[in-house]
C-alpha cells in the first residue's frame, strides 16, 4: 500500500453519509472503527487477529478508565499519565 495515511474527521464522515447529526469522535467509536475498518496498517502490513485483539483490549481498558463516551479530543498528556498510573497499579 502506497501513499500517506488519511485522517478522517467523524463529523465530516457522518455528513457525507447523510447523517445530519454532528458526532464527535469518542473512544468507543475510535476503537470500533479502527478494528473493523481497513485491514491494513499504514505500512501495508495486515492487521493480524492477535494485533486486533490487543487493540480491542486496550480500548476496553481506556473505556473503563475514561468512559466509553469520552471524547478523543479531550485526552490530554496529564489524563494519559493518570491512566498509565492506574494501569500500573492494576
Amino acid at each position: 500500500m502506497r501513499g500517506n495515511p488519511i485522517t478522517v474527521f467523524e463529523t465530516t464522515r457522518r455528513r457525507v453519509k447523510g447523517d445530519r447529526t454532528t458526532l464527535s469522535l469518542t473512544l468507543e467509536t475510535l476503537f470500533d472503527r479502527y478494528t473493523s475498518e481497513g485491514r491494513h496498517l499504514p505500512d501495508g502490513s495486515l492487521k493480524t487477529e492477535g494485533y486486533l485483539e490487543h487493540v480491542r483490549q486496550t480500548g476496553r481498558y481506556l473505556a473503563k478508565f475514561f468512559g466509553r463516551g469520552h471524547l478523543v479530543t479531550e485526552l490530554t498528556p496529564d489524563r494519559i499519565h493518570d491512566y498509565v498510573v492506574w494501569r500500573r497499579d492494576g
